[in-house]
């Protein structure tokens, strides 16, 4: 059956107008951003960590400032698209230096954004979602230098360096010989060490915990949390949870820390009011405290020993690690990402195993020479 060409223009004026009534209802005309917002929230409140919680409630934050006042009707591809390349442009200080948003920031944006929307048209709002033809701005900040692993002559100047400072010689000494990410390091306790068998267990993590207030998108001050490595993760098998060999170095190590908290009976009485004897890397109070604060009292005893923190960065102790396993001892990706404690090689291989331009002219010269061999040229 064909239609006339006065039929097919009738049908398509009357689906245009269908498209238009289902994607802004006259009821949702009204509604802003912000109360979209706030329903998204709302909805995804408890859904994960409560510090991923609170990051999203500090991005919404920004974008509500900007632009919650505008009505949904106001929210096309291309005035979204005009303002999140606006990102692109804006600089803020750090340390008296001004630096361009990276990339990670505006992805943030991006996606929430998009994810709200969606949201939307999963409620009936919109038709289609306006961000669906919106590419995600090009960040203007210089993309950060690859991280390199640790050369023999900076290991060697860092442990001597804390050689007298037990506390900062065992953080140091288990993270190059484990490889272990920095949360997992300061929850250890010395039960997951079996001196006997040679190993430590990594099975806990050290998080922060963070609430937020829907009503002024304000959150609190973060707080030290502990959270366990499930071996199942919806159904897929999380590799976070392992055991290392470790050498006699870091058990002598693990030792000497264990006799130096145990000398100072002010610092033993705090842990064990607070509970925390079993924790190798308990504060002065008695305490844990967040992964940003270890991380900066790193920092200070670099700096206090005459040392670059912007050089001796606690995550290339696990990229020297990765690099050594591929490199010096040449295993298969699969064992490393293991002993990584990563759910996916695609990680081990991108991020943590570092390749530089000799490592690739050095392999393309053994190639040329096999091939030389083996094609009798």
């Amino acid at each position: 059956m064909k239609y006339s060409s006065n039929e097919i223009a009738e049908l398509t004026a009357l689906f245009t107008e269908f498209l238009q009534n289902y994607q802004r209802p006259e009821k949702e005309e009204e509604r802003t951003l912000a109360e979209l917002y706030l329903e998204y929230l709302t909805r995804i409140c408890g859904q994960g960590s409560s510090r991923a919680f609170g990051n999203k409630v500090l991005i919404a934050k920004r974008i509500l400032a900007d632009i919650g006042n505008q009505q949904i009707s106001e929210l096309t591809t291309a005035s979204i698209a005009r303002y999140l390349n606006k990102w692109t442009q804006r600089t803020y200080f750090r340390a008296g230096v001004q630096h361009h948003y990276a990339q990670s920031y505006i992805d943030k944006i991006y996606t929430q954004l998009k994810s709200v929307l969606s949201m939307a048209v999963d409620d009936g709002i919109f038709y289609t979602n306006p961000m669906d033809k919106v590419i995600c701005p090009i960040s203007q900040a210089p993309p950060k230098d690859d991280m390199p692993p640790y050369s023999q002559k900076e290991i060697q100047t860092l442990l001597l360096a804390f050689s007298n400072d037990p506390w900062f010689y065992a953080q140091a000494v288990i993270l190059l010989y484990t490889g272990i990410r920095p949360g997992e390091l300061w929850p250890l306790c010395f039960t997951d060490f079996d001196f006997e068998k040679h190993t430590v267990k990594i099975r806990r993590a050290l998080s922060v915990e963070r609430s937020a207030n829907l009503s002024n998108f304000k959150t609190s001050v973060t707080k030290p949390m502990i959270k366990g490595l499930k071996n199942e993760i919806r159904g897929k098998k999380n590799y976070a949870r392992r055991e290392l060999f470790i050498s006699p170095i870091v058990e002598n190590a693990v030792c000497n820390l264990r006799s130096f908290i145990e000398q100072d009976e002010l610092w033993m009485a705090k842990r064990l009011r607070q509970k925390t004897s079993q924790y190798l890397f308990a504060k002065q109070d008695g305490g844990l405290t967040t992964p940003d604060l270890y991380a900066q009292h790193f920092r200070q005893k670099l700096y206090s020993i005459g040392l670059d923190p912007k050089e001796y960065v606690l995550y290339r102790f696990r990229h020297t690690f990765c690099t050594r396993l591929f490199k010096e001892l040449h295993l298969d990706p699969k064992t490393v990402q293991r002993m990584m404690g990563d759910n996916s090689i695609d990680i081990v291989m991108r991020v943590y195993n570092s390749i530089n331009n000799d490592d690739v002219l050095a392999a393309s010269r053994r190639y040329a020479q096999y091939a030389d061999n083996a094609y009798q040229f």
